[in-house]
């Protein structure tokens, strides 16, 4: 070592130096979590836990079974278990929906009803496509007081699927569904009045009204979604992290309400009052803060061009983006959107 060098410990300073300064490994990432599919057992005790005379468990029962036999891989291993729990599920909503032995299975469950109407209607989970039986069990459900249904009973009568067109009866369901709380059929109202149809003379107060009705479900969605996020979700239904995540998925795809929100924004961006522009914004505001991307795309049009709100290049730049993620990447991919259905 050279008479001006230093030791600690028989080493250089610097090479101690370079030790000390050496930074530690990061640490290995956290492993992802294992998928855990349902087993057969599970199955079992599923179907044991639900009483064979509780039509409302039962028809719960099939939709899980559906939601379970969804997520099993194509694989052979769970091929058998897959198709057996499918066969199972249809046959038990069927069982419930055309109805069975005496008190409040008898008639059928309405909720089993509108369940197998919509696989008619989609030809979904193996169903062949049959509007006349979608209609039929729409009607029944409505009757039984169904507000679903009775919605999708006046979008029949509207567009002549399994009846005849019958646009005063159509009006009526829609009514009916909308004042019990059903979001689309208040935004179909609210439509209706906006641009005339189904023989009503346009009213822009009735419009209002109802659309109004229709995105108040929106601030809904954003609680649920804030409350999942904060933890505070609450409650039996969302007692686990996957359960809280399913219901602020479903309440921010409420896309009626989101859609709601965007023919408000359009009618309030047209308007000439002095909040109106302001209001306008707001509305796409609030759909888009909940992923809907045309109005993502609009907030980041108006941000770039300080409409109803200050111009803001940079965070307009930010909602085009998400936006184009979101599948919305130009002007004509919002103009005239039809409505969700």
């Amino acid at each position: 070592m050279s008479a001006g060098a230093q030791s600690v410990g028989g080493q250089s300073v610097a090479t101690a130096a370079a030790t000390v300064a050496e930074p530690a490994p990061a640490p290995a990432a956290p492993a992802p979590p294992a998928v855990v599919y349902v087993t057969a057992a599970d199955v079992d005790a599923k179907r044991e836990s639900v009483s064979k005379t509780d039509p409302a468990g039962q028809t719960e029962f099939a939709k899980w079974l559906l939601r379970e036999a969804a997520r099993l891989p194509d694989a052979p291993s769970s091929h058998d278990l897959k198709h057996k729990m499918f066969d199972e599920a249809m046959a038990g909503v069927r069982r419930q929906a055309e109805g069975y032995g005496s008190g409040a299975a008898r008639n059928g469950w309405p909720e089993a009803q509108f369940f197998l109407a919509e696989c008619y209607r989609k030809g979904a989970f193996g169903t062949s496509k049959n509007l006349d039986k979608a209609y039929a069990l729409y009607t029944k459900a409505s009757k039984a007081g169904h507000s679903p249904a009775t919605y999708y009973r006046g979008l029949c009568c509207e567009l002549g699927h399994g009846t005849k067109v019958n646009e005063t009866k159509a009006l009526t369901m829609f009514r009916t569904a909308a004042q019990a709380g059903v979001t689309a059929a208040a935004l179909k109202l609210g439509v209706i009045y906006q641009r005339g149809l189904l023989r009503q003379k346009p009213n822009e107060a009735n419009a209002l009204l109802w659309l109004k009705r229709a995105a108040a479900d929106v601030n809904t969605a954003a609680q649920v979604v804030a409350a999942t996020e904060a933890g505070e979700t609450g409650g039996d239904e969302a007692a686990t992290p996957e359960a809280a995540s399913r219901m602020a998925a479903m309440a921010s795809r409420n896309v009626y309400a989101l859609h709601a929100c965007w023919l408000l924004g359009l009618h309030y961006e047209k308007g000439r009052a002095g909040d109106d522009h302001e209001k306008g914004f707001q509305f796409f505001l609030d759909a888009a803060e909940l992923g809907y991307a045309p109005a993502m795309f609009k907030v980041g049009m108006c941000l770039r061009d300080g409409v109803g709100i200050d111009r803001n290049p940079a965070e307009a730049t930010e909602w085009f983006a998400a936006a184009a993620a979101a599948g919305v990447g130009s002007l004509g991919e919002i103009t005239n959107l039809p409505l969700p259905v």
